[in-house]
């Protein structure tokens, strides 16, 4: 455990790198193995993906907005082309599953590598607005 001062007040425990991450490992295992068992119904399953999407769309912003200082109003868009891309893949093309998050996932860090050699140019208000503007270009 590290010390974090947050204020002049008394220190606040913090968990360590790599206690959080063994912690999420067991968790996403954990998940995992009930999720193949069927021991969730597919209305939980529904549920937990959206809370799970919803921290990681949070984690975004808090490493954007909250260590960059850059307020980024279009990252949804990286998760849509990912997703957009996982159904063709899956639907037209006849991968698997598997294979088909691969493919999205390297799809949609592509897209966004494209988009940061423009976007990483603007600061304040500027950055904000142009990320705003591919979300609703895409959306469309």
């Amino acid at each position: 455990m590290k010390e974090n001062t947050a204020t002049l007040h008394k220190p606040v425990k913090i968990l360590d790198g790599i206690v959080m991450l063994i912690i999420c490992i067991v968790i996403c295992v954990a998940l995992y193995v009930l999720g193949i068992t069927k021991t969730f119904s597919n209305n939980t399953m529904r549920y937990m993906f959206k809370i799970f999407l919803y921290i990681t769309m949070g984690t975004m912003w808090n490493l954007m907005s909250g260590f960059t200082g850059m307020t980024s109003l279009g990252q949804q868009v990286f998760i849509g082309i990912a997703g957009y891309s996982v159904a063709v893949m899956t639907s037209t093309y006849k991968m698997s599953m598997w294979m088909g998050l691969l493919v999205g996932a390297v799809i949609g860090v592509v897209f966004a590598l494209i988009l940061s050699f423009v976007l990483f140019r603007m600061r304040g208000m500027y950055f904000a607005v142009a990320t705003w503007l591919i979300a609703e270009a895409v959306r469309l």
